[in-house]
This record gives structure tokens, C-alpha cells and sequence, in this order.
């Protein structure tokens, strides 16, 4: 992070939250050369916002001469983030915005080189030179800008180069096919393609009108059934026809149970009334069970009829009364609950 660049966007006079927001990040990220390579997703982390007002700000900073990118691809052609490069700080310390005529360009302008020895090769033209070893070799040095040490050493000033591809000599990218790579005892060999299964074939539907009907059911009373199930959104099954047509086999009205089912909306030709309803079992009286007679129930004498009460229970089946008398407690009746 380059605290020069970081301070200097803090100071401009920008309106929009969003945009300086924007800007101040990618002052964050940047090397003391004022250069980053941050995603949009990073940026939209960053922020707060969407990727999509990320994208907006980007290009009204590139338009206004804040910052300029430049597109970055990896070494198979795919993309890759875009290079975010700050305006560059003269000798007196000063950052200056990139005169703009108001239109978004991404830069063009190469990095300057640094001296070429055997550790910087010089620069490719975009062709493919073999060397004596039998072997395509890429001219352009792949430089990462996250190692300080490569950075101070080597990196030019301005932007560090990108990911480069390998070209062909009109300019077009050379991608080789990538074949799957499986391991079997060691050894690494091409997976064999996979090949695309047929499709099932479909499954013919059911017609409920091509099924042969008993000689009880009219063709026309079931062509207007099955148009009135299909009404219903509830249309006939294979099954269901088959129990269906059971039904209407063994009855000799199949023709006016038919009529009547479509004219009251019912889905089926057995009626609630065809069904006589279980004959519900008698309802038990609960049998209350006689105690045993105790001192003071009243009593009476099936013999003479002669009502008394209870004095005293006496062993053998017998009580005492109140009467004096000594009573046979067998066959007599309780008068009172």
C-alpha cells in the first residue's frame, strides 16, 4: 500500500460516495508505483456495494482520468482481473490526474523495459521461436507484482506486466484442447470421453376411448364420461378404467348411471345409496351391581310382605330388625337405594 496514493485520492473533489469509495480502495491496494490488479468482487467487497455500480464507478474514473486499466489473461486465454493503474507521481512528489477526452480506453502503452540481461529477456513480438532444443519457448517473463523483492528489483515503474499467452504470428491465441487426465498406478492417461445417453423414448398415452367396453356400456354415455373427468382435471387412468368398466359390467343400467354421474359431477357410478349402511350393534344397558345389604336398609319379607329395618347383621344369613324379630335375609328385597 502506498500511503502517497492513498492520501491523494482522499483529497480529490469527487462527488459520489460510491466513486471515491471506489477510488480510495484501489489506492489501498496499490504498489508505490500506483499500480493493483484487485477483482470486482474484491472491490464490491471492500466498499459495500454491488458489482455492477463497482463497474459503474470504474468506468466514470476511467473517463475522468483517474485511473486507466488494462486487460489481463491468463497463460490458457481465459480472463482474469483487470490491471488498475494510478496517474503517476513526478519528481516533486505531485499526482496528476491523465489528460481524458471523456471516453473510456483501456491503456495500450507497454511497460517501460528494464535492462536486459539473463534474468530479463527481450521483449516478445508476438512470435513463436523454437529453440535448439526442439521446444516452443515464450519470450515474454511472467513477473508477479505480489513479491516485494521482485517488485524492487526488477518490476518496471508504471504497471508490472500481465499474464501473457502464446500468440500466433497473425495475433491470434493459440489454445490447445484440454483432455481430462485420470491416474491409474501411477501413470497419468487421457480419460475417455463421455458420450451422451439416448434419450428415453416417450411413453404412449393412455386413451381411455380405445379400451373395448362391455355390451352395457353405449360408446356415446362413455365418451361424455371421459370428457367430463377431463373437466374435473381428474382424467383416467389405466387402472382406474379398468375398475371402472368391472363396475359397469354387472350393472344393467351402466348407461343411466353414466348420464347421471356427469349431470351431478360425481367421478364414479357407484352411489351412496347403492351401498346399504352397517346396521349399528344395540346399545348395551350398563347392569348395575347389587351391594350387599347392610345395617339400616329396609327390607321387605317376600312371604308376608312386612317391612323392617336393619338392626344388627347376624352370621348364618340373618339380621336382627328393628322390631325385635329375627329375620331370614334370603329372598328378601332392599326398599331403599
Amino acid at each position: 500500500m502506498a500511503h502517497e496514493y492513498t492520501s491523494w485520492a482522499f483529497n480529490q473533489g469527487i462527488r459520489g460516495a460510491g466513486r471515491k469509495f471506489v477510488l480510495i480502495a484501489l489506492a489501498d491496494r496499490a504498489n508505490g508505483d500506483g499500480y493493483s490488479y484487485p477483482g470486482q468482487k474484491t472491490l464490491a467487497e471492500m466498499t459495500g456495494q454491488s458489482e455492477r455500480s463497482v463497474r459503474e464507478h470504474l468506468e466514470w474514473l476511467e473517463e475522468q482520468g483517474y485511473v486507466r486499466r488494462k486487460e489481463r489473461r491468463r497463460l490458457d486465454g481465459t480472463r482474469t482481473s483487470d490491471g488498475y493503474s494510478l496517474p503517476p507521481m513526478d519528481s516533486t512528489g505531485n499526482i496528476r490526474r491523465w489528460s481524458t477526452t471523456g471516453k473510456t480506453r483501456r491503456s495500450q502503452e507497454e511497460p517501460n523495459t528494464p535492462a536486459q540481461d539473463g534474468t530479463n529477456p527481450p521483449s516478445s513480438t508476438g512470435n513463436i521461436r523454437r529453440l535448439s532444443t526442439g521446444r516452443i519457448r515464450q519470450t515474454n517473463r511472467q513477473i508477479s507484482p505480489s513479491s516485494p523483492a521482485e517488485s524492487a528489483g526488477h518490476e518496471p515503474p508504471g504497471e508490472p506486466p500481465e499474464e501473457l499467452t502464446p500468440l500466433t504470428p497473425q495475433g491470434g491465441q493459440v489454445q490447445e484442447p484440454q483432455i481430462p487426465q485420470t491416474e491409474t498406478h501411477g501413470a497419468t492417461t487421457p480419460a475417455k470421453p463421455k458420450t451422451a445417453k439416448p434419450a428415453k423414448t416417450e411413453e404412449r398415452a393412455f386413451d381411455p376411448l380405445a379400451v373395448d367396453l362391455p355390451p352395457t356400456v353405449p360408446p356415446a354415455a362413455w365418451a361424455n364420461f371421459v370428457a367430463h373427468r377431463i373437466e374435473m382435471k381428474k382424467p383416467l387412468k389405466p387402472t382406474g378404467t379398468k375398475t371402472l368398466l368391472k363396475q359397469l359390467a354387472a350393472m344393467p343400467d351402466a348407461a343411466e348411471r353414466l348420464t347421471l354421474a356427469v349431470s351431478n359431477g360425481w367421478q364414479g357410478v357407484v352411489f351412496p345409496g347403492d351401498r346399504a349402511a352397517p346396521a349399528r350393534p344395540p346399545a348395551k344397558t350398563p347392569q348395575r351391581r347389587a351391594r350387599p345389604l347392610e345395617d339400616g336398609d329396609i327390607i321387605s319379607r317376600p312371604d308376608t310382605n312386612e317391612m323392617a329395618v336393619i338392626h344388627e347383621i347376624l352370621p348364618g344369613g340373618t339380621a336382627r330388625m328393628n322390631n325385635g324379630q329375627v329375620w331370614n335375609l334370603e329372598g328378601c328385597t332392599r326398599c331403599n337405594n
